[in-house]
């Protein structure tokens, strides 16, 4: 734990059970989320946290998941949303 405390300012935590939120919340600081099958979640941090559907509006605190191979970054910071989850760096 004290390791993730160090580095808390520079993660994002998908937390998947309400236990890991929980201890998370203990600590202050960290940006972490807990959701299931939503298209949306809140971060601890304010940030929409978004399922990648074609439906789904796009805003400046939003942070977009892809998961494909091919992201196309430049799309993304023309929309003007906070930033982008993928699988593939």
């Amino acid at each position: 734990m004290d390791y993730l405390v160090s580095m808390k300012t520079r993660l994002w935590m998908h937390c998947k059970n309400l236990q890991a939120s929980t201890e998370l919340y203990r600590y202050r600081g960290f940006n972490y989320f807990l959701h299931d099958k939503d298209d949306y979640t809140l971060t601890s941090q304010g940030n929409v946290w978004t399922y990648p559907k074609p439906q789904n509006v796009f805003s400046y605190n939003q942070v977009l998941l892809d998961f494909g191979p091919n992201v196309d970054f430049e799309k993304y910071k023309l929309l003007g949303i906070h930033g982008v989850c993928v699988d593939y760096v």
